[in-house]
């Protein structure tokens, strides 16, 4: 029977301040991830990446930050698998986490690990259990983790706990992104059977299909699809981005250079995250700006260009093929339509915005305008229109203020009016 190893990644997004971070990081568990490290082992770290990319995934100050979990103590969390035999239990550790800041989201790496080896079966399950974060119904129960200080809770419980803040789904965390699992890239090594021309399907993992249940079968046009869609281009390896889950196939006999460019230097996900962040900023904005009122859209609009000048990125490594994969899911995520979408929508309203904008300029001109005829003494009226003070009856004073009144109400209640109107969708 062909056996596997297994490594996984689950990407959490934060949508927190500077301030935030820092509080977070200041706990003594986190350490920058230059800590320990040569000034030549930064630089090759480095190298991997583009000038401008270098200090966004791998700043030299501040920005990412890891805990780890050495091999000889107890893991961060523990999770225990069900099985038939209770001899042959399968257990999944988190040894680590990382915590990138960009810009307005941070996002949080979380590495799960086993030393054990898993049949084709088993890894398709374990790929629909350990990433599990939501309940999909209210009587679903998700997968219960075991703590460094032995308490057991879903995994969300432990994270929020961790970086002690509320994780909470009107906080715009995890049900307006990720839905029920956190977005995940995995990493499944052959072992054995090299003989055997079959091997597993990562289409099928790519699609979150269990093997064990015989309910889930893709169709025959949409398994050919995903087969097209695969990144294929070394012989003893291959990889599917699909539905927000990412797939390694490792077939090297021996230790591979994918593990060390995946799990050792984490440099194909950090080309992974940068997708992931594109992609969640740029819907949120799209979101935002459904909901914003016209007082907001000034700061929205800048945090946007802010976005565009420093984390649109369009080039990310110096290696051709690392840059030719970061492509791969750029198109696989569907990177560019979703920007089209926005940037379109963001066109419309910053059209209307302006407009509105130059309409209220516009009428405060010119009751500035008739504000300051109006100031004009009456006594200089009447000289310009030749009334002797005969003709300036309490008639003519009567009218003269009333026309006056009519003005400034006609002036004055449009922009009041729109007032109203923002401040009763502010309350909404």
């Amino acid at each position: 029977m062909t056996e596997y190893k297994w490594q996984g990644w689950g990407f959490f997004p934060l949508f927190i301040s500077k301030q935030a971070f820092a509080k977070i990081v200041s706990d003594g568990k986190w350490q920058h991830w230059t800590k320990d490290l040569t000034v030549d082992e930064i630089k090759d770290k480095r190298r991997f990446y583009s000038r401008s990319c270098a200090d966004l995934l791998r700043p030299i100050e501040s920005g990412r930050y890891v805990i780890s979990q050495d091999s000889d103590t107890k893991p961060l969390f523990s999770l225990s698998l069900p099985s038939k035999n209770e001899d042959d239990e399968k257990v999944i550790n988190i040894t680590q986490l990382q915590l990138l800041a960009l810009g307005e989201v941070s996002l949080l790496y979380i590495h799960f690990d086993s030393p054990l080896t898993f049949t084709e079966s088993d890894i398709s399950n374990l790929n629909k259990t350990v990433f599990q974060w939501e309940p999909r119904t209210e009587k679903h129960k998700v997968s219960q983790w075991l703590s460094a200080e032995d308490k057991t809770q879903g995994l969300k419980q432990h994270i929020s706990e961790l970086l002690d803040i509320s994780l909470q789904q009107d906080s715009h965390y995890e049900e307006d992104t990720f839905g029920h699992e956190l977005v995940n890239c995995t990493w499944i090594k052959q072992i054995n059977g090299f003989e055997d021309d079959k091997s597993i399907c990562v289409s099928e993992l790519s699609a979150g299909i269990n093997c064990n249940d015989p309910r889930y079968k893709l169709s025959k046009t949409e398994k050919q699809r995903l087969v097209d869609s695969q990144f294929d281009y070394w012989a003893d390896w291959r990889c599917q981005f699909n539905l927000n889950r990412l797939v390694f196939v490792d077939q090297t006999p021996e230790e591979s250079s994918l593990k060390w460019n995946l799990s050792n230097n984490h440099y194909y996900l950090d080309l992974f995250a940068a997708v992931i962040y594109q992609r969640t900023i740029l819907n949120r904005f799209k979101d935002e700006m459904m909901l914003c009122s016209n007082k907001k859209r000034g700061e929205l609009y800048e945090r946007i260009s802010n976005f565009r000048r420093q984390y649109k990125i369009a080039h990310i490594s110096t290696y051709p093929f690392a840059e030719r994969l970061y492509q791969y899911f750029c198109v696989q995520a569907d990177l560019s339509s979703i920007e089209d979408k926005t940037f379109i929508e963001l066109e419309h309203n910053h059209a209307l915005w302006k407009q509105e904008r130059e309409e209220s300029t516009n009428t405060v001109l010119l009751l500035v305008s008739l504000v300051a005829a109006l100031l004009v003494p009456a006594s200089s009226i009447a000289t310009i229109m030749a009334l002797s003070d005969d003709q300036m009856t309490p008639v003519y004073w009567i009218l003269s203020g009333f026309i006056t009144l009519i003005t400034i109400v006609v002036m004055v209640w449009p922009p009041f009016k729109r007032y109203l109107k923002d401040r009763k969708l502010e309350k909404l």
